[in-house]
């Protein structure tokens, strides 16, 4: 039922006008999603708590992630916690924790006289320009219900947002399921499905719905990843095992941005990097760190 549900909202709306946001949720991705030009696919492990359902392939309890985000040149620093509940042949509770700081965000509002609209250099007071007082940070629920060739992911991301004074309370939920036969993935899904955001001074947002489908096709030593999307219209991705041990990404989006990684897989501890250039904005560093205390 809640698959089928799924179908009739992607189908209906995936090719609709939208604009894109500057969310939290946006930009709360793992390295290795990253670097693959962002696009939705089973994850394999705890990382997939901010984005991704999670496999059953691997029991994954009490494994922890840990990520940093550097966005554009600097302006932005993105902090991703992660830790696996509980795991079994059923389903799979996570938790997840994201953090943005975003520094050098300037208040003058206090700089000069409002009076004046467009106000002249010897108006300005440059000692009562300070720097605003920011936070942002989400904790998110997933739960992952294991069927015979599929998975149903439900993502609760209550959040928490300040801006000096001003704050704010919100919720939002992401709905994804899937299909796996042989060699072949399909994802579809809806993030964003509830959104709702209120701020002390009566003031309400939301984000806007992101509706996608995905196809991942598995070879040898290489896998295929394809998305459509209703807010970034088309992205590729292609990850290649350069050994055992050591992989490649690269992505690329209709909004022409590139996107590379390199991936370190070992026994207890997993290490992922990704880059990203963009013209307008500069360029952007991710680096994560799984621990697989499983194993």
């Amino acid at each position: 039922m809640i698959r089928n549900i799924l179908i009739i909202l992607f189908f209906s709306c995936l090719y609709s006008s939208s604009v894109n946001n500057n969310s939290l949720f946006a930009f709360s991705k793992s390295a290795k999603t990253a670097s693959l030009s962002s696009i939705h696919f089973i994850s394999d492990d705890i990382s997939g708590v901010f984005y991704q359902p999670i496999s059953n392939k691997r029991n994954i309890k009490n494994d922890y992630y840990f990520s940093f985000l550097n966005q554009y040149e600097k302006q932005i620093n993105i902090l991703q916690l992660g830790y696996c509940i509980k795991h079994d042949e059923n389903k799979n509770l996570s938790l997840g924790f994201i953090k943005r700081n975003i520094d050098n965000i300037y208040n003058t509002t206090n700089a000069w006289n409002q009076n004046n609209l467009v106000p002249s250099l010897e108006d300005i007071d440059y000692d009562n320009i300070s720097n605003l007082s920011y936070e942002e940070f989400s904790l998110i629920f997933s739960y992952n219900r294991y069927l015979e060739n599929s998975i149903i992911n439900v993502k609760i991301k209550p959040l928490y947002h300040r801006i000096e004074s001003n704050k704010a309370l919100g919720i939002n939920i992401d709905l994804t399921s899937n299909y796996e036969l042989n060699n072949i993935s399909i994802l579809y899904g809806c993030n964003n499905i509830f959104s709702y955001k209120k701020w002390d001074s009566s003031l309400s947002e939301k984000f806007e719905m992101e509706y996608f489908s995905s196809l991942v096709i598995k070879l040898k030593k290489m896998n295929l990843y394809f998305e459509l999307n209703n807010l970034i219209k088309e992205k590729i991705g292609l990850e290649y095992s350069v050994s055992e041990n050591i992989l490649f990404r690269t992505g690329y989006n209709s909004h022409n941005r590139l996107s590379y990684g390199l991936g370190i897989d070992l026994n207890i501890i997993n290490l992922n990097y990704s880059g990203l250039n963009s013209e307008s904005l500069g360029s952007s560093h991710q680096i994560s760190v799984l621990i697989k205390l499983e194993n």
